[in-house]
């Protein structure tokens, strides 16, 4: 079972691989100190999480009544 704190760090770590427009925003799920010790999903594991966050945030602006893409 997922705790928050991995959680956490998926998501930031999916936020970071969509390259948001402000750097303020996330910053380090790659090639920061806590990235090179495996704090932050890599590799077929970090994929199939952005998948997953896809997914779900499409479905939620769906039911919102836009798709986000």
């Amino acid at each position: 079972m997922w705790s928050v704190e991995m959680a956490a760090r998926a998501f930031e770590a999916f936020v970071e691989d969509a390259n948001p427009s402000s750097r303020f925003l996330v910053k380090g799920s790659r090639h920061s100190e806590e990235a090179k010790i495996g704090l932050y999903p890599q590799g077929a594991q970090r994929q199939r999480i952005n998948i997953a966050f896809q997914h779900y945030f499409g479905a939620l602006g769906g039911a919102l009544g836009r798709e986000v893409s």
